[in-house]
């Protein structure tokens, strides 16, 4: 891309051509690269350290179920067994009565798990932010770019109306004689 603007600037450099005042220098490509690369650089340090909380985190998840079989395993070996039921008047009076039902949800998350998750949208709110910032800035040049095409134009009907009025009058059409 910087070898084409060199091609352009060296094309508008020739005495040849006419030059056109226009208002504002244009964009400064190398800039607007040196942003954009910086930028990119950037995005693949996010995704390096996205990529090492995921690896992080899904080991330590590793670990944790891995203590959660081990513990589960051990407490159902160390569980007593139930003894077998005695029927009694009691228990068949304890049959009939109505049980309460009742459903209890408990959900629990280890605290690594919803740390590795919070990291990550920390990383991608901070991945994110640039390129943010990289489109707003990207939609205010396309409209100086604009202003500047439309600023263009007009200098060129200009130029185009000064050459008309310079022009010699018109040469006669083929086949009408001067008298």
């Amino acid at each position: 891309m910087a070898t084409g603007v060199d091609k352009l600037t060296e094309r508008d450099a020739e005495p040849d051509e006419i030059a056109i005042p226009v208002e504002d220098s244009g964009p400064d490509f190398d800039a607007i690269i040196e942003a954009l690369t910086g930028q990119f650089g950037g995005l693949q340090q996010g995704m390096a350290a996205i990529s090492q909380s995921l690896e992080t985190g899904l080991s330590q998840f590793g670990e944790l179920t891995e203590q959660l079989a081990a513990n589960t395993s051990s407490a159902a070996a160390a569980a007593p067994t139930p003894a077998p039921a005695v029927e009694t008047p009691q228990s068949k009076e304890a049959e009939t009565e109505p049980v309460e039902n009742r459903i209890t949800v408990v959900n629990r998350l280890p605290k690594s798990f919803t740390g590795v998750l919070r990291e990550q949208f920390e990383l991608m709110r901070a991945w994110l932010e640039p390129i943010h910032r990289a489109t707003s800035t990207q939609s205010a040049d396309m409209r100086k770019l604009q202003q500047r095409l439309e600023a263009s134009m007009k200098a060129y009907e200009v130029l185009i109306g000064r050459i008309d009025t310079q022009q010699p009058e018109e040469r006669p059409r083929r086949g009408k004689r001067l008298d």
